[in-house]
């Protein structure tokens, strides 16, 4: 019997984009399993929602006065689901930021879809859930708040340690 050959194909690496620095000799950190879990999260949040939706929408359209004869009522009970699937993405997605810039002077967060958000190097950071490795994300991760002497208080899910302790 011989052998025969195989041929296993391999996809290509896809290419990483690095983001420029805002400053020179600035460290920029990516934030991987943080992303993960918001991604996962999501994900899990939009599929019971339309679980939800499609049972609830099924019973309203078999129902005897149902939603089948108001389209108005059936447009408003879409948009309304919509409008949680935005706010699912703006509690999950938007807070997973893509990565942390680490300058001398300052800590810059940059965002997952909006810009960069510059924070002084000393400001204070409050971690206010841990979470371990698991089903959710392959590594720990945590959500911090970061408290900015003027401004609003900010809300990311992050790597575990990558904004409580300063990188080197």
């Amino acid at each position: 019997m011989a052998a025969r050959t195989v041929r296993i194909s391999r996809g290509r690496a896809r290419a990483v984009r690095t983001a420029a620095p805002p400053v020179p000799g600035g460290r920029f950190v990516e934030n991987r399993a943080g992303w993960v879990r918001a991604r996962r999260l999501f994900a899990a949040f939009t599929l019971a929602l339309a679980a939800l939706y499609g049972a609830l929408l099924g019973d309203a359209l078999v129902a005897t006065p149902g939603l089948a004869s108001d389209a108005a009522a059936l447009g408003i009970f879409t948009a309304t689901a919509v409008l949680c699937v935005a706010g699912g993405a703006a509690v999950t997605l938007a807070r997973a930021p893509r990565g942390i810039w680490w300058t001398p002077e300052e800590i810059i967060v940059r965002d997952r879809f909006t810009a960069r958000r510059s924070f002084p190097r000393n400001v204070p950071v409050r971690v206010a859930r841990r979470y371990g490795a698991g089903l959710w994300a392959p590594a720990p991760t945590e959500i911090v708040e970061v408290v900015p002497v003027r401004g609003r208080a900010m809300t990311y899910l992050v790597d575990e340690g990558l904004l409580t302790e300063p990188s080197t």
